[in-house]
């Protein structure tokens, strides 16, 4: 008989890990919770970086495809205060961009196509995983659809924050709320409906900050912009009506609610807020804890946000995912191949066994990238310039060994000193004329 896998959720993840099992030959069935292949708004823009994102999507052999829906401008990226008073560019033409091309694709897009890349019949529709159940024949997925399987060698979750897959394979393992509230709205035809808005985030993205809080802006490829706001909430339900007392999914409600809360920053982001349309999205940000793990338990994994969620601060959540999905289809693929025709069950668990520990060190350095960049922008309330040195000394310092620390943040001060002695010199240049 042939080794099947049920793959849990037909997101990004788990349809790359899918795309590259079939590739190879595999059996595999990925079940989604969402009723049909609707791709709907999922989170706005995602860029992806070379050695994670990018190489499972060479692997996949769909880097072409993605090129067609690529946006390389969407690189350019500007922080700012919360009135416009100080400005950086860390993308474009800047020494970013110099480290690594991470062009951008809207979420939606890149769902629609690791997910048409599979054969018709490999995603179920409609199947929302209730639970897994251990029996005497082994292990059986329940759906609230009433469906239950228990004919599968492997099972794989990959559906996300509130996986049931990691319930089951280490129940005390739950995300805790960060502390921050999301809330996102869209701008429409951007170029049109707020020219102005269009002109500041250049095709890319801008990030402003003020009071703990920030509001940021993504140009989509459908030509909207995808505004979110995020500040600190201590109860993790506020969304919530009955909790509080707004209805969240009302724009114009929620429009007024950020309005009030950003009194005092400049009128341009107002006018952003202003400018969008329709209903508004509201959710609190969860993650699990930095240096995660897991007891490994036979015939059952985890990948992407359901081994780590993490805040979006770094970018990193879909592209480490990505990168698990291909490194555990390496590692099934070398193993069934190996066993050949004899113990295969055994020696994929070993495998995948393996390729989980050598999981653990690679994600905590992606979790704790994450939580630095969180801390230093959401839990400061230094000026942007000393914001943004920190965040590029962090970033810095994660692509460089350890030991070269210490340069990384000398050379980093210097640049800032130096910048400012230039703008200081600039200033009263134009003072003596």
């Amino acid at each position: 008989m042939a080794f099947k896998i049920a793959i849990i959720g037909a997101g990004p993840v788990g349809c790359m890990l899918a795309r590259l099992l079939v590739k190879d030959g595999l059996d595999v069935t990925v079940f989604e919770a969402d009723e049909s292949p609707n791709y709907r708004s999922q989170g706005g823009s995602l860029d992806l970086h070379t050695d994670t994102g990018l190489k499972a999507l060479k692997r996949a052999d769909l880097f072409d495809q993605f090129l067609k829906h690529a946006r390389y401008d969407g690189q350019y990226m500007m922080l700012a205060d919360k009135t416009l008073s100080s400005t950086f560019v860390l993308g474009g033409s800047t020494i970013m961009q110099k480290i690594e091309e991470r062009p951008e694709i809207d979420r939606a897009l890149l769902r629609q196509i690791l997910a048409e890349s599979l054969p018709k019949d490999c995603i179920r529709w409609g199947y929302k995983l209730k639970c897994v159940a251990e029996t005497d024949t082994g292990k059986t997925l329940v759906f609230n659809n009433g469906h239950e399987d228990s004919s599968f060698d492997y099972i794989v979750g990959a559906e996300g924050a509130w996986s049931k897959v990691r319930a089951f394979l280490a129940p005390s393992l739950k995300p805790a709320s960060s502390g921050l509230a999301y809330l996102s709205f869209s701008i429409p035809d951007a170029a049109k409906t707020t020219p102005e808005t269009y002109s500041i985030v250049n095709r890319g993205n801008l990030f402003v900050y003020g009071d703990r809080m920030s509001q940021s802006h993504q140009q989509m490829g459908d030509g909207s912009i995808n505004l979110s706001f995020i500040w600190h909430e201590e109860n993790p339900e506020w969304y919530k009506p009955e909790v509080g007392g707004m209805d969240t999914t009302n724009g114009d409600v929620m429009r007024r609610f950020v309005l009030d809360k950003t009194a005092g920053w400049h009128e341009k982001m107002h006018a952003a807020i202003r400018s969008s349309q329709g209903s508004s999205q509201a959710r609190t940000l969860y993650e699990l804890p930095v240096g995660v793990q897991w007891e490994h338990k036979p015939g059952v994994t985890i990948i992407g946000d359901a081994a780590h969620l993490m805040t979006p601060f770094a970018g990193e959540g879909v592209n480490v995912g990505l990168e698990d999905a291909m490194l555990l289809a390496e590692s099934i693929l070398a193993a069934v191949k190996k066993a050949g025709e004899g113990q295969v069950k055994e020696t994929v668990d070993a495998a995948v066994a393996e390729c989980e520990t050598k999981m653990f060190p690679r994600i905590k350095r992606y979790m704790q990238l994450t939580q630095d960049m969180k801390m230093a922008t959401l839990f400061t309330d230094e000026p942007l310039e000393s914001m943004v040195q920190n965040i590029m000394g962090i970033i810095f310092r994660d692509n460089v060994p350890a030991g070269f620390h210490p340069l990384v943040t000398a050379g980093v001060s210097m640049f800032f000193t130096g910048r400012k002695v230039v703008n200081w010199g600039l200033r009263a240049l134009r003072g003596k004329q």
